[in-house]
């Protein structure tokens, strides 16, 4: 009988075996390009704003608005440190 391996390690094959076809490097890449790309960042903007329109007509949404709101600003929050401590990390 062998062992069912435990969430670690399970984890750890994850980081280990990026999905197929692509290399976890490159993944890697495309992940940093997307976080610092400012034109992402703005379409990501520019999305938040007509999901936020949409839900401002529906009462029945008022309390999924406030959490989206929530979430997205706890998001673009940590985006904006990571662009702050890349630019500290390498240009200081």
């Amino acid at each position: 009988m062998s062992q069912e391996p435990s969430k670690e390690e399970k984890a750890q094959k994850i980081e280990k075996e990026p999905e197929e076809g692509i290399s976890l490097q490159a993944l890697n890449k495309e992940v940093d390009m997307f976080s610092t790309d400012p034109a992402l960042i703005h379409e990501i903007d520019r999305d938040f704003l007509d999901v936020v329109r949409e839900f401002s007509g529906d009462p029945d949404l008022e309390l999924f608005k406030i959490k989206y709101e929530t979430i997205y600003n706890s998001l673009k929050e940590s985006a904006e440190n990571e662009i702050l401590f890349f630019l500290m990390f390498f240009f200081f």
